[in-house]
């Protein structure tokens, strides 16, 4: 355990523990006051100040890469918008998405200039158009070369720099370039990332609500903002997500004729689940009876859901089964267990589509995934399949089923999850339909998931028609399919976190800027010249304890200007004026964790009695109360000083929680970390946890509220390293997708045996794929990476410089 480890260790060392109009317009509306320009040669006019070695990108191969960020679902209207973009294009129904949108209208009339080079500046608009926010106050000095960006351009320009989607070089945006294809690579990968926080957060609302319906009523689902049938270039925001509606009851309500969901009182009682990007929400139905007494007038209930006359059915019937083909697969699969289910529950001759009532039978195996193809490009409105619950029988319903589409079969886009209200210990037996209501859209396979825990029974698969689509449709890029991470963790814009122990200790937990330089900027013997480590991880040491004085001291020490956070901040505006960038930092701040031995809390308001965590003082209940009070009076104080102190290089990417296990002998355990939970993220913030190897809680760690959490392997600091520990890590990772902490302490410089304990740790981690793109977390005692990256010992500062390329996913084993 890595707490026991910091204790052992305190004796020995000290611890810190568009439209394409013109491409000089790029990608501007008409009405801009943009010129048109009819000869394409003064699009590539001047293509590059400098000599570039790599042939620019075509317009054609941006848009198509774009389009698959944003998560557009092809349109295929019978009329071409543009004569060099045909309906036998491969790229035709996302060009014509974009088109639909107002992203693009074109060189000249009804061309689009498919092989001529993106440049930059034009690049940068239409990035700052699809992903942009004008409310977002634009910094940084300006470029050298400002007065050769177009004037329709600078802003976006500008933003982009900042954002760090299109860097300068030198102080130079060189904006008549052509975009090369490993810049447009780079660009890509930092968009799905932004795109998937954008999707992560696309619905504020994580709370379950309820709404009563009488027998004459019908209410509108209240829907997430930003839909793309509602956004246009010059709102400013960035591109929303179209909603997905699941249901587990189809009478509880019918698609709207604007792409929203209206609930009718058909259904006696129904949950809907409201997707958008890769967030949701749960809505509880009930219809009530004409003999039930209202107890709420129509005006108010019409103020939480909105008043909406009913829209008829959008769909035009299900599908013939012998439209698609259908395939099942394991999560885990079991060679016993596939005979098992194949033996006994094979289902009906037709498969899982047939209209038979008997059911196909999935034993265990974590889930499945049901792949349907559906031959061709079709449009479709909603998908369903039939479960049984019977307890008696050790045949449970699955707590919710997931949905993704695909045009192609390799890029998979989200449609979310529809949930269910039958509580798994109901032991009446019960059919419920889990579907999926949306607007049309335009696709050729569709993925269906569950979880598996013992049987399940599923039958009478659907997939609802539609006429073409006339809108587009945004989903956001499955995050499960994700191969970058290979299966462990990933977190957008967080891939590499440093933890940083500060409040005690004198200098060596007391961080400058020149300590922080060198851990957020990699330096080697020329100078400063890439990112290190993108996010730093702020918590006290064990001595802070559970005292109020204590907590507040250490907030203070934590925003002491010049210092902690405050050098920081320096130190990343330095990076930033050194390699000519405009990074910010991500910062993790810590939750305490209030103590249930405390007796003596100190008190919250003046006059008012010292907290008591003890249960065996003041009772279960009283305790777990006064825990969760100084929980709320702490994240206050953080986050008033956090917004108050206004650091422009640094954002708050999250919350930790300290306790590195859930304690089943402490009472009310659970109930505290769910509470904290709820502090956070009823704040809009991530919650995030690094529990030991074999700690309480991490195997369902969504049930206690986190966000995110990584796995100590503690394969460095225990006595005893076993070899396999580092491959147990790895598989418990990916099976409860989490990322991993590796460890290095001040022993590296005197003890043989924990240097070569580091690079094994390493080079085994590397062997499983969790260096690169997997988000790790690195313990490092307290500055004993900045004594590495300072070291005159080649063999020590080689830690620094391997570490820099296993944080690249270039590091190799010696």
């Amino acid at each position: 355990m890595k707490s026991k480890f910091l204790a052992s260790c305190m004796a020995a060392w000290v611890l810190a523990g568009t439209g394409l109009v013109p491409l000089t317009a790029a990608f501007a509306s008409p009405g801009e006051g943009v010129p048109a320009l009819s000869q394409p040669a003064d699009l590539l006019q001047a293509q590059s100040t400098n000599a570039q070695t790599e042939p620019a990108l075509k317009r054609i191969e941006f848009l198509s890469q774009l389009s698959k960020v944003l998560g557009v679902q092809p349109l295929f209207p019978p009329k071409a918008s543009f004569v060099d973009v045909m309906p036998a294009s491969p790229d035709y129904g996302a060009i014509e998405a974009l088109t639909r949108l107002g992203l693009i209208s074109g060189i000249s009339p009804g061309r689009l200039g498919v092989g001529e080079a993106v440049r930059r500046q034009d690049a940068a608009l239409l990035l700052w158009r699809a992903f942009g926010d004008r409310q977002e106050p634009v910094f940084g000095d300006p470029l050298n070369d400002e007065g050769e960006i177009s004037d329709y351009a600078r802003q976006a320009v500008r933003y982009t720099v900042q954002k760090g989607w299109l860097p300068a070089r030198d102080g130079r945006f060189s904006p008549r370039d052509g975009l090369t294809l490993s810049e447009t690579e780079r660009l890509m990968e930092r968009l799905r990332l932004d795109r998937k926080v954008q999707a992560l957060r696309a619905i504020a609302v994580t709370s379950k609500r309820q709404v009563g319906l009488w027998p004459d009523e019908t209410k509108a689902v209240e829907l997430p903002p930003g839909q793309p049938d509602q956004w246009t270039p010059e709102k400013g925001a960035p591109l929303g997500f179209t909603p997905v509606f699941g249901v587990d009851n189809p009478n509880i309500g019918r698609l709207s004729g604007d792409g929203g969901f209206t609930l009718g009182p058909q259904a006696k009682r129904g949950l809907v689940t409201v997707n958008a990007g890769l967030a949701s929400y749960a809505l509880e139905v009930e219809a009530y009876t004409a003999s039930r007494p209202r107890t709420t007038s129509p005006a108010r209930e019409e103020q939480v859901m909105g008043e909406k006359t009913p829209s008829p059915g959008f769909g035009e019937g299900p599908l013939a089964a012998a439209a698609f083909s259908v395939q099942v697969s394991q999560h885990a699969p079991d060679l016993a267990f596939q005979q098992l289910e194949t033996k006994q529950y094979p289902g009906p001759q037709g498969g899982l589509a047939s209209p038979d009532e008997t059911w196909t039978g999935f034993l265990r195996q974590e889930g499945r995934d049901v792949v349907i193809d559906l031959q061709r490009m079709r449009p479709v409105t909603g998908l369903s399949l039939e479960f049984l619950q019977d307890k008696q029988a050790g045949i449970r319903m699955p707590p919710h089923m997931q949905g993704a589409v695909s045009p192609d079969g390799q890029n998979w886009y989200y449609l979310g999850e529809a949930r269910h209200s039958l509580s798994p210990s109901d032991g009446a037996v019960q059919q419920r339909v889990l579907g999926f209501r949306f607007p049309a859209l335009n696709t050729r396979y569709i993925k269906l998931s569950f979880p598996v825990d013992d049987w399940t029974f599923a039958r009478r698969l659907t997939v609802e028609g539609a006429p073409s689509p006339a809108k587009p449709v945004l989903l956001s890029q499955d995050a499960r399919v994700a191969k970058s991470a290979r299966g462990y963790l990933q977190i957008p814009g967080v891939n590499d976190i440093l933890l940083v122990y500060t409040g005690h200790y004198g200098k060596a937990g007391t961080w400058t800027s020149d300590d922080f330089l060198p851990m957020i900027a990699y330096r080697n013997r020329q100078g400063y010249r890439d990112r290190m480590f993108d996010t730093m991880l702020f918590l006290p040491y064990g001595e802070t304890g559970s005292v109020k004085e204590k907590w507040g001291a250490y907030l203070d020490d934590l925003f002491t200007p010049g210092i902690q956070l405050s050098a920081l901040n320096g130190a990343v505006a330095e990076m930033n004026r050194i390699l000519g960038t405009a990074h910010t930092e991500k910062v993790i701040l810590t939750l305490p964790y209030p103590d249930s031995q405390e007796r003596n809390f100190g008190s919250l308001e003046k006059n008012s009695p010292s907290l008591s965590f003890d249960p065996a003082h003041v009772g279960r209940e009283q305790a777990l109360d006064n825990r969760l009070a100084a929980l709320k009076w702490y994240y206050r104080e953080l986050i008033e000083r956090w917004q108050g102190a206004g650091f422009e290089n640094l954002e708050l990417a999250g919350i930790y929680w300290y306790a590195e296990t859930i304690d089943v002998h402490v009472p009310d355990e659970t109930q505290l970390v769910q509470g904290a939970a709820r502090i956070v993220r009823a704040d809009n913030r991530d919650f995030y946890w690094i529990p030991f190897y074999g700690a309480n809680g991490y195997e369902n760690w969504r049930s206690y509220g986190f966000e995110h959490v990584l796995l100590q392997p503690n394969y460095y600091a225990d006595d005893i390293k076993p070899d396999e520990r580092m491959d147990r890590t790895a598989a418990l990772a990916k099976k409860y997708r989490l990322g991993m902490e590796l460890e290095i302490s001040d022993q590296v410089f005197d003890s043989a045996g924990h240097y070569d304990a580091f690079y094994k740790q390493l080079d085994r981690a590397h062997r499983l794929g969790a260096d690169g793109d997997m988000t790790n977390a690195y313990y490092a005692e307290s500055k004993t990476l900045v004594r590495v990256s300072n070291s005159s010992d080649p063999k020590i500062r080689a830690i620094y410089d391997d570490l820099y390329r296993w944080i690249r996913g270039t590091y190799r084993p010696k």
